[in-house]
């Protein structure tokens, strides 16, 4: 059943072994090709001949899980799994030994692509991101998945990390349309509930805007496809009939995966179907709407709004959609109309009222005691408003602590650009940035706020105090070369969401600053490749921040990483080398040796560092981590523009200590991490306990949100609601997409029912800062419900609707507002879609 075969080509000293690992049955006809492929890469191969199995279709974990044996048993180090309709490409046999020299446990992915012809590939929507992991080392625990179709290979239980190859996968089953709609078919009758698949399997016959690309010169694959026309899968079975449409649950999944992956026409098509077979569903309409206005077809969304107003003239949440379709219609005046309407009729509503402040018109604005900045700062702050602030497309929020000198130098190179831009100031933690910025204050915004703020909340300042279409920022430590903004806008013009920047270091070169910069910004040098930018520096359109939410103001660092976790893949990050910052690197070892302590403690306490840990053998898990920051580090100098004389040897050693600098500093911070794990599992395990040793966790790791979630949990059992809050309020300021603080907030609050206005305007707050996530906006209804404000508990369970409409709960609550309503029919027809939606 099993066979093992070798190449016989001789391997080099210390090489390791590499073997392909593949089964076959009605594709057997594809092996020859497949070896004949497979043979420059690997060492050999086991592989399963299924033909003899009892049933239609054996099992695919079984199979696996015997080849992986078998390969062990051959003596391989690693697994390179194909199926017989796949090749690889070329390169990859100049590439393997590259790729399984390391002693890292990585998985490599490749870009999977579905050929539509023997030379071309399909690339719109879901089919040009779709990626396989399938090269992986044999290391001890790495087992094959248990799910019973579309498993993955390796069991996350081993803990891979995944590492892009770059390198081109090809499937060749999807050539002949009978092929595709035997796969789809096959799929549909395996899974009849789509319990393996969310999305369905509808997408596989969907050829909607099919968009093809050529395999590019020197990405070919061998030896060339001979289509033979076969179908390679068990002949359909003709007394069977077609198997069922997707259900309604997977076609809401396939309109999520286009929406989530950017391919919002196809995601606007399966929107407008579901719409217009389900006409009196008006969270499918507003779903529509919603697509609309992320495909920039403004105009339609005003018609879908319009025609809700027709069949609901007072409808509230129609007034909300019609104002957001109005305000991406670049028709603010008749927005500002259909907000104040919507206030008039539901008075406090903070999600209309935040909106209305942002497009009222006055200088002034931003000076109010009710401005949306404000919202960030729990203390005293001020603002000055330069006489000459220019209004541009482009906000720039330049961010100082106790008033540095540098941010008068930070000011003076974004005034120095060819292109103008609105300059906002942030500064806090004291200091006197009116002096520090005298020659300046005509120019810019300044706010001057008395306590210190990490980076995300002084960002979000920035942003709800400026007005321009695209927001940057700037640390007061640096300066923007020459084409810093117009560059920037060039990208935004051409459509890109976001646009990340080069750094590169002051003038004077000297080893130890060229070592402090690449320590630092090793992957965003300017002529670093695209495929291996670290993309930040971002700018980004303000209507991100209106989708995603806002930075989370409690991240001592990472704030920039943690949103563009959130807008990626749905929004693209574009490259702009020619985009500049200058950053000072230290000059001196003993400065560049102290700095690196520091951060290195700084990264201790968030992630990935503060996962090692919890591991059992955490100094391995340190090791590991210096020789992955090495590992991108050390191959990056080959894209630094080096001066004459500065030797490479030199250059690495002191890459090599910054790291293990910084790692040394993550070990300061571990320690402590290490306690404050140990203490809260401990409290976790024990059914009653004192806060003091809750206390005790977060004073170890305050970075940490699950410290400050147990934290309040405990509080909150004790009756010590007011700290509760305030410890829950904390761990949601870390990870604001995170579910669990704002649910316990949730029950702290519904236990006073005294508190529901409190609550109500604690949800709205919440859902605004994190708008793509379903569940606040259902908290926030519930919470609407509660107050008697059903209008404003349906126009939130829409909300809700829109960012999942495969939300059962939303359904729920939608048609019990609409119940209290007494639009009985509505809701009537809204349980019965719901009902569509039961697993």
């Amino acid at each position: 059943m099993i066979e093992t075969q070798t190449t016989g080509r001789p391997r080099a000293a210390r090489a390791t072994a590499v073997f392909a690992a593949f089964s076959f049955r009605y594709d057997v006809n594809l092996v020859p090709a497949l070896i004949e492929n497979l043979t420059p890469i690997v060492d050999g191969w086991v592989s399963w001949d299924d033909r003899d199995a009892e049933n239609a279709y054996s099992s695919e974990p079984a199979r696996r899980s015997a080849l992986i044996a078998a390969a062990r048993k051959a003596g391989a180090d690693w697994l390179l799994a194909v199926d017989p309709d796949e090749r690889f490409e070329n390169r990859l046999a100049d590439e393997i030994r590259a790729l399984t020299s390391t002693a890292e446990p990585v998985g490599w992915v490749f870009d999977a692509r579905e050929l539509y012809a023997p030379d071309a590939y399909r690339v719109d929507g879901i089919w040009g991101r779709k990626k396989q992991m399938r090269l992986f080392p044999l290391l001890d625990g790495v087992a094959a998945s248990g799910e019973a179709l579309h498993g993955r290979w390796v069991d996350p239980q081993a803990r891979l990390q995944m590492r892009q190859t770059g390198l081109n996968l090809y499937h060749l089953r999807m050539i002949l349309p009978e092929r595709r709609r035997l796969r789809r078919d096959l799929y549909a009758r395996l899974d009849p509930d789509r319990r393996y698949q969310a999305i369905g399997y509808d997408y596989l016959t969907d050829e909607t805007d099919l968009q093809l690309e050529t395999i590019p010169p020197g990405r070919e694959f061998s030896p060339a496809h001979v289509e033979d026309c076969g179908l390679w899968a068990a002949a359909p079975c003709k007394n069977k009939g077609v198997p069922a449409d997707d259900p309604m649950v997977a076609q809401l999944g396939i309109l999520q995966h286009h929406r989530r992956t950017g391919n919002l026409q196809q995601a606007g098509e399966v929107a407008e179907r579901l719409a217009s077979r389900n006409p009196q569903v008006l969270a499918l309409q507003a779903v529509r709407n919603a697509v609309a206005l992320e495909a920039g077809a403004a105009r339609e969304a005003v018609e879908i709004a319009d025609a809700l107003l027709r069949n609901r003239p007072e409808f509230t949440a129609g007034f909300w959609l019609k104002a957001n379709a109005l305000l991406a219609s670049g028709r603010p005046v008749e927005a500002r109309e259909w907000l104040s309407r919507l206030l008039t009729v539901d008075p406090g509503m903070i999600p209309a009222d935040r909106l209305l402040h942002q497009l009222s018109d006055g200088a002034d604005r931003f000076s109010l005691d009710t401005a949306n900045w404000r919202r960030w700062v729990s203390g005293d702050a001020e603002i000055h408003e330069g006489k000459l602030v220019t209004a541009a497309e482009m906000a720039v929020v330049v961010i100082g602590l106790r008033a540095p000198q540098g941010l008068a130098s930070a000011v003076k190179s974004i005034r120095a650009q060819d292109t103008a831009a609105e300059i906002v100031v942030v500064n806090s933690g004291g200091g006197d940035p009116i002096a520090v910025l005298a020659e300046h204050l005509d120019h810019i915004r300044l706010i001057n706020v008395q306590e210190r703020l990490y980076v995300g909340a002084a960002r979000n300042i920035g942003i709800d105090a400026s007005e321009g279409a695209y927001v940057a920022f700037l640390a007061s430590d640096c300066r923007a070369r020459q084409g810093w903004i117009s560059g920037r806008l060039q990208r935004h013009h051409a459509g890109a969401d976001a646009v990340s920047s080069a750094v590169v270091p002051q003038p004077g070169d000297t080893v130890v600053s060229l070592v402090s910069h690449l320590s630092l910004y090793a992957w965003r040098l300017p002529d670093t490749p695209p495929d291996k930018v670290g993309h930040f520096g971002v700018s980004y359109a303000r209507r991100l921040f209106r989708r995603f939410g806002y930075f989370a103001p409690g991240l001592r660092i990472a704030e920039d990483a943690e949103f563009n976790r959130r807008i990626r893949p749905r929004s693209c990050i574009a490259w702009a080398r020619d985009v500049q910052t200058i950053h000072p690197a230290h000059t001196h070892w003993q400065a560049f040796t102290r700095d690196m302590f520091v951060r290195g403690r700084r990264a201790g306490q968030h992630s990935p560092l503060a996962t090692v840990a919890n591991r059992p053998r955490f100094l391995r898990g340190l090791w590991e981590a210096y020789t992955q920051r090495t590992a991108r580090q050390l191959p990056a100098m080959q894209y630094a523009d080096l001066p004459p004389g500065v030797g490479l040897t030199r250059l690495r050693i002191g890459v090599k200590f910054g790291a293990a600098i910084y790692v040394l500093g993550a070990l300061k911070s571990i320690s402590r991490v290490r306690k404050s794990w140990k203490i809260r599992d401990r409290v976790e395990a024990a059914k009653r306990t004192s806060p003091k040793e809750a206390r005790l966790a977060v004073e170890l790791h305050p970075q940490n949100m699950k410290a400050n979630l147990l934290l309040g949990q405990v509080l909150a059992r004790k009756g010590r609601t007011g700290k509760a809050i305030t410890a829950l309020e904390r761990a949601n300021r870390l990870s604001p997409i995170d579910n669990a603080p704002v649910a316990t907030l949730f029950r702290v609050f519904s236990k006073d029912k005294a508190k529901g206005a409190k609550l109500l305007r604690l949800c709205e707050d919440i859902a605004l800062s994190t708008p793509h996530i379903s569940q606040r906006w259902l908290l926030a209804a519930r919470a609407a419900y509660r107050v008697g404000k059903f209008d404003r508990a349906e126009l939130y369970a829409l909300q809700a609707l829109v960012s999942n409409p495969s939300n059962r709960s939303a359904y729920g609550v939608l048609a019990d507002a609409q119940e209290a309503s007494g639009r009985l029919q509505e809701a009537k027809q809204c349980r019965a879609f719901a009902e569509l939606l039961k697993p």
